[in-house]
């Protein structure tokens, strides 16, 4: 490792790690230098790196960096300092400023008050020496931590009024968008990458050839990716990005406390996530040598009316029938014609069908008060009532775009008999655990339909 004039090792600098430079001095006590920064950015890094030559030309034996927020009290190279502190081996901590030190005033406090006990130094190069033994010390010290924790919360505040108002107006907040998409230049809306659009589709082809499994989706696609794992595109999948909408404030496990649609081209339909959803949950079961075994249409849909358990298909039977096989029931063993399932399952959705299409194309309760309130503001052409006016409007797309995303024609298909004819069995059985919970069957007859909606 190269050594520079004073002494001190040369270090390469990489992202979210705790860099060091090993000491060299032949004092018993060294003069530590600190700096920090919140995050692994390329442009904190590079901040990072100032720091760290400001404090090495003031002679340092050693270097401590910390790549954490300051109000954190768990940050590695600030305990190592800590430790330091506390076992008398340092005489002298350098720091650009005083925050570089931490944006917590209760834990810099107690910082400063250990090094006034173990007759440690403070100095700060943009502020001078910080010091707690004497009152006026003591004084200057309270103030500058106390400014540093108070620029830290005026900083969050900043930060979330900034996210509000970008949520307010239905634009991109933070992070990165999903693969296939890029923000545009003013950065208030995502739209189609032209560089990676393409491969984004090829990739989802990839993936329905495959029936959503995606391991081997990633080890047939030979384009470049930027998916990366099967967690990778598990949550490419599932971000709302994909179908057109943006979420706010994620709750975990890519659930959102608010999605807002039709923002943007998509590059899957809601009905197609809805059979996503499905396939993944199925593909969850069916692992080894279980991974390519196909499922019939009713399989884990139907239970038996007398005992309440699940049915399952009676092998050796030269027409498709569901049995119980629960010990003691009065139906185990009793049949019910897969066809004679099907055919009452079918007809319960077409009753169904009308209604809910009906229920997609009515509007909330609310948007029609909202659009009467608009009206009457306007009626009134007064200027003073346009902002007003502006948030109502405001309020009543948002209360359109967030409400929950239906496919009319895929609903409205429930309704064409010919459609049912048409299906397939795939098809059928993707349609049966988008739409029923649970049927109840026995001794040839249907008794009851649970349908999800």
């Amino acid at each position: 490792m190269d050594c520079s004039d004073n002494g001190i090792a040369a270090f390469t600098y990489l992202p979210n790690q705790v860099y060091r430079v090993t000491a060299r001095s032949k004092d018993t006590k060294l003069k530590i230098g600190y700096a920090r920064v919140s995050t692994g950015s390329g442009e904190q890094l590079s901040a990072l790196e100032a720091q760290v030559a400001r404090v090495e030309a003031a002679g340092v034996d050693r270097v401590i960096t910390d790549v954490e927020s300051g109000l954190s009290n768990e940050r590695e190279g600030m305990n190592e300092l800590l430790e330091l502190i506390d076992s008398k081996k340092v005489k002298e901590i350098v720091a650009s400023r005083v925050d570089r030190l931490g944006r917590d005033a209760t834990a810099t406090d107690s910082l400063i008050v250990l090094c006034g006990k173990r007759g440690v130094t403070i100095t700060t190069l943009d502020g001078g020496t910080v010091e707690a033994e004497t009152p006026t010390g003591f004084l200057m010290a309270r103030l500058s931590t106390s400014l540093a924790e108070m620029e830290s919360k005026m900083i969050s505040l900043r930060i979330r009024r900034g996210l509000e108002q970008r949520r307010k107006t239905h634009a991109p907040c933070r992070g990165k968008v999903s693969w296939g998409y890029r923000l545009s230049e003013d950065k208030v809306r995502i739209e189609p990458n032209p560089e990676t659009w393409d491969d984004a589709m090829l990739f989802l082809h990839t993936l329905r050839v495959n029936k959503w499994r995606m391991y081997p989706a990633l080890q047939q696609f030979d384009r470049p990716c930027g998916l990366g794992s099967v967690g990778a595109v598990k949550a490419w999948l599932l971000n709302p990005i994909l179908r057109g909408g943006i979420g706010y404030l994620q709750k975990g496990r890519h659930q959102y406390e608010q999605v807002v649609w039709d923002l943007h081209e998509p590059l899957i339909s809601h009905a197609e996530f809805r059979i996503i959803q499905i396939k993944l949950e199925e593909n969850r079961r069916q692992w080894g040598q279980n991974a390519n075994r196909v499922a019939k249409i009713l399989t884990g849909l139907c239970y038996c009316t007398s005992c309440r358990q699940k049915l399952s298909y009676a092998g050796g039977r030269k027409t498709n029938a569901l049995i119980c096989r629960t010990d003691g029931c009065n139906s185990m063993y009793k049949g019910t014609p897969e066809k004679v399932i099907i055919e009452a399952v079918n007809s319960e959705l077409s009753k169904k069908a009308s209604e809910l299409g009906q229920s997609i194309n009515e509007e909330p309760p609310e948007a029609a008060g909202l659009r009467d309130q608009i009206d009457r503001l306007e009626k009134m052409n007064d200027p003073d009532l346009d902002e007003a006016i502006a948030a109502k409007r405001a309020k009543l797309r948002e209360l359109l775009t967030t409400s929950s995303p239906k496919d009319l024609e895929r609903v409205s298909a429930l309704a064409q008999p010919e459609a049912w004819a048409m299906a397939t069995e795939e098809e059928l059985r993707l349609i049966y655990l988008e739409f029923v919970s649970r049927i109840y069957a026995e001794r040839g007859l249907v008794s009851q339909i649970d349908l999800k909606i």
